[in-house]
């Protein structure tokens, strides 16, 4: 045991002392282990939501080794069975990683090069995990739909205050890298402006507004001070998340208060915004490949085509380019009037079924997790829906869960009595969203009695329009 131990880590610090390397190497042991497989997921660029999972085989004596490409340093998660812990990477790291698999979170130790960052990083997000913006804001009103914009500013300076402080105290113990600490500050304080300036839109929705959100000068003013044209961070998730949540601030100012938008309107005004608003050539690209990717997401790959190309013909982000080329594909794949892709997933009891075995029946696929408040708010709606429908045995509600807790989702199914054809696909780079270019959470997909996707990017069940298209595609 001791010779593979030694030969375990050797392997794993000689690489150290190799500088310049574009990847990142983790080696580990896992004590009580339920499964041979261990994966590291980074995400793979700041834009397009897309993960790429190393995925490793633990052997008979608990011992596993992973590479993981990169180019910059990246965010992902160290995934264990049900369970799963966040990762900080930098190219050339050489970490050694112990695990308890009874006793996950409190047991996940890093060493070797990188080792304070990750241990840090570990350490700030177990210590973080409750002190989330909509947690927090639901502590104030009980629900973000409630919330008021004070509220929501009084919120963002006390996370920032308290995520602050904890990250003073945490690096005299770890004593992270200078990259390291920078990245960390940026996510803090961007993921917070983000949730800032989303917050009259995710109000608008909560709430089944008609009317624009109403955006205050005291709201313009925050907006109008942030940093919009760092190309530094161009290639920092958090603060291309943040600069998004700006160009729909953007596209809704530009509009006015009756204006009808086709998709193809949308995307073509997002496009002369980046133009217009963002100086810097390497957030317009960041951003043009946000839009690209969120069009390819939603079903409307065609619309942005030449916007597309522009993209792939201008970047020098290869990674993101790789990234969307993906999306493409797997749009071009499961896109209206073609065959649906396949999958074979198993339910609540362990019985696996396939989508294709429900051919000659309508399906309503609703991707969700636990874990997604969408997602949740969107269910009572659902089982309205299913008992509107109850005598009608040529449609199927399927429900596929992406939570890696499958005790959490069996029992939500329970608690809630949630009815339908309930299948788990686990995690965000699960088979269902690879297959259906899913990035996001909740979507709804009508597959045809044929076996054709219908819509792939379908209506709520909270709208009126799909009570409307289940009546018409059940003729």
């Amino acid at each position: 045991m001791k010779k593979i131990f030694f030969a375990v880590i050797f392997i794993c610090f000689v690489h150290s002392s190799q500088a310049g390397n574009e990847y990142a190497i983790l080696c580990g042991h896992v004590k009580h282990f339920h499964t041979n497989k261990i994966s590291v997921v980074i995400y793979k660029d700041a834009t397009s939501g897309l993960e790429f999972e190393y995925p490793a085989i633990i052997n008979p004596d608990g011992y596993f080794k992973v590479f993981a490409v990169m180019e910059v340093p990246v965010t992902g998660y160290i995934k264990l069975g049900e369970q799963y812990a966040p990762l900080y990477l930098e190219p050339d790291d050489s970490l050694f990683i112990t695990i308890d698999e009874d006793k996950f979170n409190e047991s996940i130790k890093f060493s070797g090069k990188g080792s304070g960052n990750l241990n840090m990083y570990n350490r700030f997000f177990y210590l973080t995990q409750f002190l989330s913006f909509k947690n927090s804001a639901s502590t104030q009103k009980r629900r973000l739909s409630d919330a008021t914009e004070d509220e929501i500013f009084f919120v963002e300076d006390s996370l920032l205050l308290a995520s602050n402080k904890i990250i003073d105290s945490l690096k005299k113990v770890y004593e992270p890298g200078s990259e390291f600490l920078s990245y960390m500050k940026n996510e803090i304080y961007y993921k917070n402006a983000e949730q800032v300036i989303s917050f009259p839109l995710m109000k608008k929705y909560l709430t089944k507004q008609t009317s624009k959100p109403n955006y205050s000068k005291r709201f313009t003013d925050y907006v109008a001070a942030k940093n919009t044209n760092d190309g530094e961070l161009s290639r920092h998730p958090d603060y291309i998340k943040f600069l998004n949540a700006v160009l729909n601030y953007y596209l809704i100012v530009a509009t006015s208060e009756n204006e009808q938008l086709t998709s193809e309107k949308v995307y073509q005004l997002k496009y002369k915004l980046i133009r217009e608003k963002f100086i810097s050539t390497r957030i317009q690209i960041a951003l043009m490949g946000a839009v690209v990717s969120e069009a390819i997401e939603y079903g409307d790959a065609a619309v942005v085509k030449n916007m597309y190309d522009e993209f792939i013909k201008i970047t020098a982000d290869v990674f993101l380019a790789d990234a969307l080329k993906d999306k493409m594909k797997q749009a071009n794949a499961s896109k209206e009037g073609e065959f649906a892709p396949d999958f074979t997933l198993s339910d609540e009891n362990g019985k696996k079924i396939s989508l294709s075995s429900l051919k000659g029946k309508l399906v309503y696929i609703d991707v969700w997790a636990t874990w997604c408040l969408p997602c949740m708010k969107e269910l009572p709606y659902s089982m309205e829906m299913q008992k509107k429908f109850a005598n009608k045995k040529d449609i199927v509600f399927m429900y596929v869960s992406i939570d890696d807790e499958q005790t959490k989702w069996k029992n939500t199914i329970k608690e809630k009595q949630l009815t339908g054809l309930h299948l788990i696909s686990p995690g965000r780079t699960s088979e269902i969203t690879k297959l259906y270019a899913i990035t996001s959470i909740p979507r709804y997909i009508f597959i045809g009695k044929d076996g054709k996707i219908i819509e792939a990017n379908a209506p709520q069940p909270s709208e009126k329009e799909t009570e409307e298209m289940i009546n018409y595609f059940l003729k």
